[in-house]
């Protein structure tokens, strides 16, 4: 990975010591970057930016394919930073960011089938944005779904909805 990205990334991170913005895992942020990279996905959508940490991660495997990461995040405040960290890791052009609701987003979206999608916005949600996305998705592709465990007790109807779909196959990393 080159080094501005990796600059950019450790400096979120020193930024989220002093100002928590809810950020994943380094750990969690190099298992995106790896499934994007080994299932060779190159439309990638992310429901929740935040300030850009894991669009950075997931962009920086996408631009070694050819790929493009879109965002979504109703926040002006995080978005502002999510640009601005963007253009500090040198992977502006290759994140789109739309300021807005992401059940909104997704009921809008008209960029063709999407390769992988991350849910990481608000938990409570996370059923609506599931239905939505599914059918988004080219066949074979991956949705990860950030803090299932963590936050559990507020995704609860989630769980169950995916555990039981038999159209797809699912897993929940502790």
């Amino acid at each position: 990975m080159e080094e501005r990205i990796n600059s950019t990334l450790n400096k979120i991170e020193k930024f989220n010591e002093e100002v928590p913005s809810a950020i994943m895992s380094r750990t969690t942020g190099e298992l995106l970057r790896l499934l994007i990279l080994s299932t060779k996905s190159k439309k990638i959508l992310e429901l929740g930016c935040s300030v850009g940490y894991s669009a950075i991660w997931m962009a920086s495997a996408a631009k070694e394919l050819g790929g493009h990461v879109y965002t979504v995040d109703k926040s002006e405040d995080r978005s502002e930073l999510a640009k601005i960290n963007f253009e500090e890791a040198g992977l502006s052009k290759d994140i789109t960011l739309h300021e807005g609701d992401a059940v909104e987003f997704l009921k809008n979206w008209k960029k063709g089938t999407i390769d992988f999608i991350l849910i990481d916005a608000m938990k409570k949600q996370y059923l609506d944005y599931n239905k939505l996305a599914l059918p988004l998705l080219k066949k074979g592709g991956t949705i990860v779904a950030d803090d299932v465990i963590k936050l559990k007790d507020k995704m609860k109807d989630f769980i169950e909805y995916v555990q039981k779909d038999k159209s797809v196959r699912s897993t929940i990393l502790k």
